[in-house]
């Protein structure tokens, strides 16, 4: 049986076997292997059939393996749908999805007036104000790898907060405003802020410290890690009238001082990379203009391939913060 079990997984294909007829050739031309004993007396028609039926289930299987290995599945459909917002209740930014797509937070102003974050559930119709309390900005919040939580600002410090109840928990001081962060599986949290640039603490809490190295008139942030959870990518831009302004290629295992400042595309709002099932393959989100563009990102060797297409247009944006986000599972979610 093992003969036939190769033959049929042969990988090219003018060796594999092409029919039951040679199936049964291969199994006329070998000795038989040796069988299990059965107390109960079988019939010669009994023993065939029993073969038969194990030399069609080995075919079947292995038809159905290379089937599935050469051919892989569909592509998934594409869906598209709005999002209505409670009455009252006016968005400040964009939202941000959790990484397993399901829920989304984004920063609003209420009824009463005041600045809070918002929770929306996709599976669900009700929208609810997370407690994090006063001194909320509606600077862009940023969710942990689990889904479980959300970074925000609020009062001079980075705190978080679990989305399925509890208080807020407070990380590390904030010098200047946050810009954007994200949170690897290691526990290593990194943000931008305004005055410091691209900073680093653990998910535990500690005292931050510099990743980027501060440039005069240049301001980092809006990081998003890559899928090695080392790597990421952040937008740097000069405060200079007419200046660069783009997506570069950050390290926290870099000194600021050894970090690459080679621009990877032009841009004037922060990046986000989506990941795909291949690790090693993405795609790199990005804004031209008021068109949000998306094109393949080697991870492995930290550069963008192919050609750059439009998925969106007619985007927001404040001053770097493009309104648009993307999960694990491959939903995108953006705001006009």
């Amino acid at each position: 049986m093992r003969p036939l079990l190769q033959k049929c997984l042969e990988k090219d294909p003018k060796n594999r076997l092409r029919d039951i007829a040679d199936a049964w050739l291969l199994l006329a031309d070998k000795p038989a292997e040796s069988a299990s004993v059965s107390s109960t007396p079988v019939s010669r028609f009994g023993r065939w059939t029993g073969i038969a039926a194990g030399v069609m289930t080995v075919i079947a299987g292995a038809l159905a393996f290379i089937h599935f290995r050469e051919k892989p599945p569909a592509a998934p459909d594409l869906m598209r749908f709005q999002i209505e917002l409670p009455d009252k209740v006016a968005p400040i930014r964009s939202g941000l999805l959790s990484p397993d797509g399901r829920k989304i937070v984004f920063p609003a102003t209420g009824a009463d007036g005041e600045t809070h974050l918002y929770l929306r559930s996709l599976d669900s119709l009700d929208t609810r104000v997370l407690p994090i309390g006063e001194e909320f900005l509606g600077r862009r919040p940023f969710w942990s790898p689990d889904s479980h939580f959300v970074a925000f600002e609020a009062g001079g410090k980075l705190k978080n907060i679990d989305v399925t109840g509890g208080p807020p928990q407070t990380l590390c001081d904030i010098s200047g405003a946050l810009l954007g962060g994200s949170w690897n599986r290691d526990g290593i949290i990194i943000f931008g802020t305004t005055s410091d640039g691209v900073m680093r603490v653990s998910a535990a809490g500690s005292v931050a410290s510099p990743v980027t190295a501060r440039r005069n008139e240049w301001t980092e942030g809006f990081p998003s890690f890559l899928p090695d959870g080392r790597h990421f990518v952040y937008h740097g831009t000069s405060a200079a009238s007419g200046g660069p302004s783009g997506v570069y290629i950050g390290s926290v295992d870099a000194t600021p001082e050894q970090q690459n400042l080679k621009q990877l595309v032009a841009s004037p709002v922060a990046p986000v990379y989506a990941a795909a099932s291949n690790p090693d393959a993405g795609t790199l989100l990005f804004l031209r203009e008021q068109a949000l563009m998306a094109q393949p990102f080697d991870v492995r060797h930290l550069q963008l391939t192919g050609e750059p297409v439009v998925i969106a247009d007619g985007l927001g944006v404040y001053n770097s913060d493009g309104f648009f986000s993307a999960s694990e599972n491959g939903a995108f979610l953006y705001r006009g």
